[in-house]
C-alpha cells in the first residue's frame, strides 16, 4: 500500500513541476524584452522540447533567430510554425517577410521566392484588400521586373495603410530601377 501511496506523489509532482509550452514562451518573451537572447532562445527551445508541434514556440525562436541574424534558422523555424499553424496569418506574414530578403540576396533560391508569390496569393484570396498581401504581391512584380503592375499594387496598399515605410521605399526603389 505504501508503495502506490509513494507512487501517487511522485506522480503528482512530476505533473506540477512539469510547464506547458506556453510558460516557456512566455519566460522567454520575458527574456527577450530584457535583452537577454541567449536564455529567451533556451526557454523557446524548451517550449519546442515539450510539445514538438507547438507553433508558437518555432515562430518565436524564427523570430528570435531573424534578430540574430541567423537567417537558414529563422526560416527553417518559421516553416515549421506554418507548417503545424497553417491558419495563423502573422506566421506566414513573417515567413514571406524574411523569405523575400533571403531571395533578394541570393536570387538562385527560387523556394524562398514561391513562399513569397504563395503568401501573396494566400492572403489576396482570403481579402483582396490584404495590405500585407497587396505589399507582397507588389515586391513580387518588382522582382519580376513588372514595375508599371507593381507601383499600381504599392499604390492600393498605400490607400490602406497611408505612408508605411515599408511601401514608401518599395515605391521609391521600383521608380528608381524604372529609371
Amino acid at each position: 500500500m505504501k508503495r502506490y501511496w509513494w507512487v501517487g506523489i511522485v506522480a503528482c509532482l512530476q505533473l506540477a513541476c512539469s510547464k506547458s509550452p506556453q510558460s516557456y514562451v512566455e519566460r522567454g518573451n520575458g527574456m527577450l524584452a530584457a535583452g537577454k537572447f541567449a536564455d529567451a532562445q533556451l526557454q523557446y527551445r524548451k517550449s519546442i522540447s515539450e510539445d514538438p508541434k507547438f507553433a508558437e514556440g518555432y515562430y518565436r525562436l524564427g523570430v528570435l533567430e531573424y534578430r540574430l541574424k541567423h537567417g537558414p534558422e529563422a526560416l527553417d523555424d518559421l516553416q515549421r510554425a506554418v507548417n503545424f499553424d497553417p491558419g495563423n496569418e502573422r506566421y506566414g506574414i513573417d515567413l514571406a517577410n524574411v523569405s523575400l530578403e533571403a531571395y533578394q540576396a541570393m536570387p538562385n533560391r527560387k523556394n524562398q521566392y514561391e513562399q513569397v508569390v504563395q503568401e501573396a496569393e494566400r492572403l489576396l484570396k482570403k481579402d483582396p484588400n490584404s495590405f500585407d498581401g497587396l505589399r507582397l504581391k507588389g515586391d513580387v512584380l518588382v522582382i519580376d521586373r513588372r514595375y508599371d503592375e507593381a507601383m499600381s499594387v504599392f499604390h492600393r496598399a498605400n490607400a490602406i495603410k497611408p505612408n508605411n515605410p515599408g511601401v514608401v521605399v518599395a515605391m521609391a526603389q521600383t521608380l528608381f530601377a524604372q529609371k
